[in-house]
């Protein structure tokens, strides 16, 4: 677009002119505002430029820039200068080149083609692949084409093509992937004299335009998320795309598996798991009746998402763990077994008891974003923190129940010698002077020493026992 060309020459005139120390004479100067009225007056009768959303940011920094030049040039006589907005009015300046630089990427994306070359420290082996050309259509055609280093640095050797046909949707969705990179290439801090990567994009109207750069430490996270989600929809892991094939770590598989044994029932078994390939989130339990149940969630997105929100390199890696003198569950055991695979680091396997102190740190996030990407899962003991937030009681401790009477609202505070009571349990209690029993529901359980009772313990009644079925 013209105008666009016009304002990015206006922006890198005057950038230079602006420059703390030939402030006061750029001031003065009167072209300044009379070449910003005509842009902006030119820019809102372009029709092309209304339905672009950066020509909205571009015409909110020329009228930022006219009043900030009002404001300084009103400071001239007198003196004063802030040297912030001196500074500010530089940084709008270079903000304006950068967002009306014809060669930033418009329109609509037709058809790419990327020259993608391997990082190589020392010179190359004969016959090793260095050099990748990938080309991508809207309609759904693309091409691979490899090359070796032939020995003699004159020219590369074509060792192989590959052309595909992908579903043109997806095909859609790559290159707008692809045009995100113009959108951010203020951030990228590009690189085109030491470029690793070499994109050419086209759009409907057939204009070509070229992004080059390299995967530092600054850009490596973003050129690496683009990377992935090229190799993940084509199915092509040794691509070397935006990020020469260094491949970012990322979780691919999580399994979780829970088992409730209780003195005199069946086991009590769940299972989770969230895999990258499939898409799938699974999940299985079976209870006393011995029947499995399989619920099955098809998300691939969702699942990318929440696989990649989680830090592969945290993840489920801190434990407090349980102090020497803790007592073990009456006529229960709780365990389970968490497995994480990861694309380039060994499996990582960690299991214990299934209680607050002996679960990973993290697993009650861990817990929240599942119970937050799927529904109806309240009867999982293993995403409950009815369940996994309970701690384990130690040897000098005791128990209290708190509890709410529904029909008052008050609390009250019980002793109980049940250790497998939990948040939620239904319990029968002594009240009045002449201890009638009352059903109530527990609504914490702590385990403290005598010393540290909520009241004196002799003023502390005890729980009777468990409600039946038929009492609550």
């Amino acid at each position: 677009m013209a105008i666009r060309s016009e304002i990015y020459d206006f922006a890198c005139r005057w950038i230079p002119r602006f420059l703390l120390q030939d402030l006061i004479p750029s001031l003065q100067d009167p072209h300044f505002m009379s070449e910003l009225a005509v842009l902006a007056s030119s820019l809102d009768a372009d029709a092309v430029s209304g339905s672009d959303n950066t020509d909205a940011s571009i015409r909110h920094l020329l009228s930022s820039l006219a009043a900030r030049w009002e404001c300084l040039a009103g400071t001239v006589d007198s003196g004063i200068l802030a040297d912030s907005e001196c500074v500010h009015f530089h940084e709008e300046l270079e903000r304006l080149a950068f967002l009306a630089d014809p060669s930033r990427f418009t329109g609509t994306p037709q058809s790419m083609t990327l020259v993608s070359y391997a990082t190589v420290f020392l010179c190359p082996e004969e016959g090793e692949e260095i050099e990748q050309r990938f080309r991508l259509h809207g309609n759904g055609r693309a091409s691979v084409v490899r090359y070796s280093f032939s020995g003699d640095f004159t020219a590369n050797k074509n060792i192989g093509c590959t052309r595909f046909r992908i579903d043109p949707e997806l095909a859609a969705d790559l290159l707008e992937a692809a045009a995100e990179l113009w959108h951010g290439s203020e951030e990228l801090q590009l690189d085109r004299d030491s470029a690793s990567w070499d994109l050419r994009l086209t759009n409907s109207a057939g204009q070509s335009y070229r992004l080059q750069a390299s995967p530092d430490a600054g850009i490596l996270a973003v050129c690496q998320k683009l990377s992935d989600r090229f190799r993940d929809s084509l199915g092509l892991e040794d691509l070397f795309l935006f990020d020469d094939g260094q491949r970012a770590e990322r979780i691919e598989r999580i399994s979780v598996d829970y088992q409730r044994t209780t003195t005199g029932e069946a086991d009590h078994m769940e299972a989770l798991v969230l895999d990258r390939t499939t898409g799938m989130l699974e999940q299985r339990r079976r209870g006393n009746g011995r029947r499995t149940v399989t619920r099955q969630i098809v998300d691939v997105d969702g699942i990318r998402r929440l696989l990649d929100s989680l830090d592969p390199g945290k993840l489920f890696t801190a434990i407090e763990g349980h102090p020497d003198d803790v007592l073990p569950l009456p006529h229960e055991t709780r365990e389970y077994r968490i497995t994480v695979d990861f694309r380039l680091c060994p499996q990582r396997v960690i299991k214990g008891s299934f209680d607050r102190k002996a679960l990973p740190d993290d697993w009650d996030d861990f817990a929240r974003k599942i119970r937050a990407f799927i529904s109806g899962c309240d009867r999982d003991e293993i995403l409950n923190p009815r369940f996994y937030g309970r701690s384990r009681r130690r040897r000098d401790e005791l128990i209290f129940l708190g509890v709410e009477f529904p029909s008052s609202g008050k609390r009250y505070t019980y002793l109980s010698d049940d250790g497998s009571i939990v948040v939620g349990d239904a319990v029968i209690v002594p009240v009045g002077d002449e201890g009638r029993e009352f059903p109530v529901v527990v609504e914490r359980v702590d385990y403290l020493a005598a010393a540290d009772a909520p009241y004196p313990l002799d003023r502390i009644r005890r729980m009777i026992r468990r409600c039946s079925d038929e009492e609550y």
